[in-house]
């Protein structure tokens, strides 16, 4: 990190080639891209979020939350900044260009630091969390280009958020499902959404479990929940902390399960959680979780 660049976040290759450079977030939400000891600006692109995540897609543009405003007063996230709009940055062999830049479809705001790039019938979408005063927030999911192509249903009371978590083969046939947890500062409702039959207007609720949580009010760790075949079954869990941080369940789609999704296992933390979860693979191939507790112990399940 250089002087100049935002200390809530952190630079992101522009390109898969080391000689791409680095996308890189001012102070104040300038977007450029560093290459060697050459900083290169982005003609045209809006400020971003300064704690804003850019994120690369399966075809290499990047995506980043832009226009900081205040004009949404809920500040769950550590500060009362939200996004306008959202930038898709497209790499380019002079640096960078901007490829297209939207806001939210219904007059809202972008609720997080960073939308969540999946893949559907081949084609990249980006799912995010969409705010709107009275309303809450809603899931949903565009096209780079800034089309919407479906939403979910907003919580339905002001100051209610959704936390996105993840995108992956959740369903009961191995289909891509978004999931993400509904009120997680409140009674935490981990849920699953169908990705596979998104259309305009409907992005559906498929499955939930209640009692967990993902995120904790004020902070910027948004990373609390772990997609992937966490116990070698064949099938993918969603692993999250409960609603009292101390211990973690391992989620799965199973349509015979009331609501559709029911926890596979539990395991205990030890104490309290208190950091992000972090996953790896072993040298047997098995996937590695660790995680911090609040007594500064580093716990790792095997």
């Amino acid at each position: 990190m250089a002087e100049g660049d935002s200390g809530l976040t952190h630079p992101v290759p522009i390109s898969g080639e080391e000689a791409g450079g680095l996308l890189v977030i001012g102070v104040d939400g300038t977007l450029s891209v560093r290459r060697g000891g050459e900083s290169l600006g982005i003609h045209g692109a809006p400020a971003a979020l300064p704690d804003a995540r850019a994120v690369r897609g399966p075809d290499g543009d990047l995506a980043v939350l832009t226009q900081p405003t205040a004009r949404y007063e809920h500040g769950v996230l550590g500060d009362g900044l939200e996004a306008g709009s959202l930038t898709v940055i497209r790499p380019t062999p002079d640096g960078a260009r901007v490829a297209s830049s939207f806001g939210a479809e219904s007059g809202g705001v972008f609720e997080g630091l960073a939308p969540l790039w999946f893949e559907r019938g081949g084609e990249s979408l980006l799912a995010v969390i969409e705010s709107v005063a009275g309303l809450g927030s809603r899931i949903s999911v565009y096209r780079p280009s800034g089309r919407l192509v479906g939403a979910g249903p907003f919580v339905g009371e002001g100051m209610r958020w959704r936390h996105l978590t993840a995108a992956a083969p959740f369903g009961p046939q191995g289909g891509t499902e978004l999931s993400a947890t509904l009120t997680p500062h409140m009674d935490g409702v981990a849920q699953f959404y169908d990705a596979g039959d998104i259309g305009e207007g409907g992005v559906d609720v498929a499955a939930e479990v209640p009692g967990y949580a993902s995120h904790r009010i004020y902070s910027r760790n948004l990373d609390a929940a772990l997609a992937g075949d966490l116990d070698d079954d064949g099938q993918t869990e969603l692993l999250l902390p409960d609603s009292s941080y101390e211990s973690l369940g391992g989620i799965t789609r199973t349509p015979g399960a009331p609501n559709g999704a029911e926890t596979e296992w539990r395991v205990p933390v030890g104490g309290e959680l208190s950091t992000n979860l972090a996953s790896a693979t072993g040298p047997d191939g098995r996937a590695v979780v660790a995680a911090g507790r609040s007594d500064g112990v580093l716990r790792v399940w095997r």
